[in-house]
């Protein structure tokens, strides 16, 4: 197929994701067999927060990227205005804005619960520091976040990474001398990747 493409045009494939891919834009997640393998140059897209259908607001994820050139990935956001039942139109003036992110960089959805999970360990090692282990913290923080035991891991890493908790041997109310965990007081609520810059 590639060979009957004339010269200087591009020959574009559209596909989808595995319904069993993971929700990042990477070739693997591509559905049919051997794309990914074979593509050349891509564009891949998914919705960084659900959609807001009934207020007209959208925003994706975008991946460009190239066997030649390497890539970028970008937050594209659009305004269409409210939706309008009788009409069956959105109602308002069109808007836009995109903005490059860093590789890897988290999507607003997963950055708003890794911030919420990071709210709740913050919080509790502030009302009781140097009482939780780091397994009393894990169980606290997976009941009140609602959060599983990888992603409490990921964002608890985060925060010992950056410094914002530590350890120290205290006893606790218990009395038995353990390594438990106090806020540190260095830095501000934990960093999530966005936007470069904005237009």
């Amino acid at each position: 197929m590639q060979q009957m493409v004339p010269a200087g045009c591009a020959f574009l494939i559209a596909d989808h994701f595995r319904k069993t891919g993971n929700v990042d834009l990477d070739l693997d997640s591509i559905a049919q067999s051997g794309v990914g393998q074979w593509a050349d140059s891509w564009i891949l897209q998914k919705h960084d927060t659900p959609p807001r259908v009934d207020e007209g607001e959208f925003a994706l994820g975008a991946a460009f990227g190239s066997r030649q050139w390497g890539g970028q990935q970008y937050l594209v956001n659009w305004s269409l205005g409210r939706f309008d039942p009788d009409s069956g139109e959105h109602i308002g003036d069109l808007s836009y804005s995109v903005s490059p992110v860093a590789w890897g960089a988290k999507s607003s959805a997963v950055a708003e619960k890794d911030n919420n999970v990071a709210s709740h360990i913050i919080h509790l090692l502030e009302q009781e520091p140097l009482e939780f282990t780091v397994t009393a913290v894990k169980e606290a923080v997976k009941e009140r976040a609602r959060v599983g035991e990888t992603r409490f891991k990921q964002v608890w890493d985060e925060l010992v990474a950056a410094g914002r908790v530590v350890s120290e041997s205290a006893p606790g109310s218990e009395g038995k001398i353990r390594p438990r965990w106090r806020v540190s007081g260095v830095g501000n609520a934990p960093l999530r990747l966005t936007p470069e810059a904005e237009k």
